[in-house]
């Protein structure tokens, strides 16, 4: 089918204490709800998941191991930062990247790119403005940073609009007969979702109508469905684990399917089923 929809999304997971299994930083790419990669600390190495390792080309990998460090360095002394601001250098803390780019009929149809700090908006790029909106106080300092040269702001929204949808583009020149075989479930892409309250009184703003998001919540409404049910496999395999003791004692943080994604599948389910 041509006009189905294909999406490219990023998962990152920082931790200020990194424990037996679960290292200070990973990162999980997604074509649609298939796992493409995986990139930690501890490896640091970009390692292609099956059927993907066995496309020829489709990525060079050494050279997205380098980039996947180098965003590493980035998202680690963000989580120091924000750390820093509320004088808690020693506590276990966790921080969280999601962003990504969706494809319909060879033209852009979505695209998103936020951060949680312990499972609670952060910050949100707004590629309309264009500008990072702060979601808690700490990301004030974090606008600034990321804001400090104009040319930082337009790069972020030339990689969402332009870079993202090109990779994505080239993923499916290789991938596409595989995609198409699996069905149509996509990871988020272009979404508002209800918001956690801010932290500590946050100003929030820039972050739209409540019609806006409602009008939002309308044309994705067919995605949602289509994922949920696959977030919600994944919340309720963590869930198992956790249950049969496997991570008792060695999960001092939320993770990203427990915190932020889980919150919004229970939102999802609550508003649209």
């Amino acid at each position: 089918c041509m006009d189905r929809p294909y999406s490219l999304s990023f998962f990152y997971t920082g931790l200020s204490r990194p424990s037996d299994g679960f290292p200070s930083f990973q990162a999980t790419a997604y074509l649609n709800d298939q796992d493409f990669f995986h990139y930690d600390s501890e490896t640091g190495k970009a390692i292609p998941r099956y059927p993907w390792s066995q496309m020829e080309g489709i990525e060079d990998w050494e050279k997205e191991s380098k980039l996947q460090k180098a965003r590493e360095d980035i998202f680690m002394v963000t989580l120091k930062d924000i750390m820093e601001y509320y004088k808690d250098k020693e506590g276990s803390h966790t921080f969280q990247g999601m962003f990504g780019c969706e494809l319909q009929n060879n033209k852009n149809s979505g695209a998103f790119w936020r951060y949680a700090y312990d499972g609670r908006n952060f910050i949100e790029f707004n590629k309309e403005i264009p500008a990072w909106v702060p979601q808690d106080p700490a990301a004030l300092n974090t606008k600034k940073k990321w804001e400090a040269e104009e040319v930082y702001v337009q790069r972020a929204k030339a990689y969402l609009e332009e870079e993202c949808p090109v990779m994505l583009q080239r993923y499916l020149e290789y991938g596409k007969t595989y995609l198409d075989r699996q069905g149509i479930h996509l990871l988020p892409t272009s979404y508002s979702s209800p918001q956690a309250e801010p932290r500590h009184g946050a100003e929030t703003g820039g972050g739209g109508s409540p019609k806006a998001h409602s009008e939002v919540w309308g044309e994705n409404i067919k995605m949602y469905r289509g994922i949920h049910n696959f977030l919600l496999s994944e919340v309720t395999q963590w869930r198992d684990r956790e249950a049969r003791g496997r991570l008792m004692g060695t999960l001092g943080f939320p993770d990203l399917h427990r915190s932020s994604l889980g919150k919004q599948i229970q939102s999802w389910s609550s508003v649209h089923h």
